[in-house]
């Protein structure tokens, strides 16, 4: 009976091969700080996707390394129930100085109509100020006062309340900091 179990395990957690398909059923991050902004790559560009390989997985998470907020991202597949479906584990490790990262700097792009300077200030007043910590603001929670500033400062006639929370994507700025691009549309990332 042990030895079924093993065997049934064994092939659960088989790792794909090279160039092999697969079909990404659920995604799982277990981080104790933002899971939010993983989850929000993979599951633009992997989940519920037709079919992924091993190297669009690896790309994707390396797309998320270049955020500068992780010393290294690893990541496994469980089988699930469809024949080239998994579950995928993604397990991060935070940079040694993950609570002191700060934000350096908020570039705006595909915003024509928004003054950069009135929109920070409409970003202080939501309480996002430059060089404040990372971490006092969940991801989500970011977002949405990025949309709040996005709102105070253009005139969006009727449509300022439909104005979506915009694609954030972050990127290292430098040895203690980040820079947020906050995006009209998600960015066009390739996976081929």
């Amino acid at each position: 009976m042990k030895i079924i179990i093993f065997l049934l395990l064994l092939f659960a957690m088989a790792p794909i091969s090279k160039g092999q398909d697969i079909y990404i059923e659920n995604i799982e991050v277990s981080n104790k700080y933002n899971s939010t902004y993983i989850l929000s790559y993979a599951n633009l560009f992997l989940y519920k996707v037709e079919y992924v390989d091993k190297e669009k997985i690896e790309r994707v998470l390396n797309e998320l390394k270049l955020s500068g907020l992780f010393k290294e991202i690893k990541w496994s597949l469980v089988k699930t129930k469809g024949q080239k479906s998994y579950l995928l584990k993604i397990k991060p490790k935070n940079k040694t100085n993950y609570q002191d990262i700060v934000i350096d700097e908020v570039v705006l792009d595909g915003f024509p109509e928004i003054d950069k300077g009135i929109f920070l200030d409409n970003l202080k007043k939501e309480g996002v100020l430059l060089k404040s910590t990372w971490v006092s603001h969940s991801f989500r929670n970011l977002l949405t006062k990025i949309r709040n500033a996005l709102r105070d400062s253009s005139n969006f006639g009727q449509d300022r309340d439909s104005l979506e929370v915009p694609w954030v994507t972050i990127r290292k700025s430098s040895s203690a900091g980040i820079k947020l691009i906050v995006h009209k549309d998600a960015p066009s990332f390739t996976l081929k």
